[in-house]
């Protein structure tokens, strides 16, 4: 279910065209940040993009690309991933933050199961007040990688890099005070699906921006 929002400017376009002109896939790369198991960098490998490659601030025991150790907890790496954006060569930048603390599965109560405590709500998507420090923390950090990836696709959309933000459709992420902005404030373009479209045996019903 595609949803355009604050259309695209020719002079963005015009910047990705510029670095597109005349040049070869494999000599343009790309980044997937939160990559995990570096799936989505393994097919931007395969289809030419050879240089791409994932971060996450731990690696994966089975990884299907080649993944950098950063953690975006820490000023360091952040301005060592915009340096990267800033380059000619990069063209394109996904991101996937943890979901963990603004999931609506929490929500759901199981009998007889360990049910996870609720962090945010509607009136209160940045962190519920009240909370115990150690969830508190939690939430915090949470929030913290948010603003950043705003603030890096923000970056990505100066410099001409093409961009996606995944997450799920319901997540809290999207009503945190950062993101509403973001989407407020920068040109994108929205879609929603459901992951058994593409072969999964569960529905997940996620954006992408």
């Amino acid at each position: 279910m595609p949803t355009a929002q604050n259309p695209l400017p020719s002079d963005f376009s015009a910047k990705v065209q510029s670095k597109c002109k005349g040049v070869e896939a494999n000599s343009l790369f790309c980044v997937e940040v939160f990559a995990g198991t570096a799936r989505l960098t393994a097919v931007l490998k395969q289809i030419g993009f050879r240089d791409s490659f994932g971060i996450d601030h731990k690696i994966h025991s089975k990884l299907s690309g080649p993944v950098i150790s950063l953690d975006l907890m820490h000023d360091t790496a952040v301005a060592y991933l915009a340096s990267l954006i800033q380059q000619d060569r990069c063209i394109y930048v996904h991101f996937a933050p943890p979901c963990g603390t603004a999931s609506r599965a929490r929500f759901i109560k199981r009998r007889f199961r360990y049910n996870p405590p609720i962090l945010r709500t509607d009136q209160f998507p940045n962190s519920l007040p009240g909370l115990r420090p150690d969830l508190q923390t939690r939430v915090q950090a949470a929030n913290n990688l948010y603003k950043v990836t705003q603030q890096l696709c923000r970056l990505c959309h100066a410099h001409g890099v093409l961009f996606s933000l995944e997450n799920p459709a319901r997540s809290f992420l999207w009503d945190t005070t950062y993101m509403k902005a973001f989407l407020q404030e920068v040109p994108h373009f929205q879609t929603r699906f459901h992951h058994c479209q593409f072969g999964s045996s569960r529905r997940k019903y996620t954006a992408c921006t």
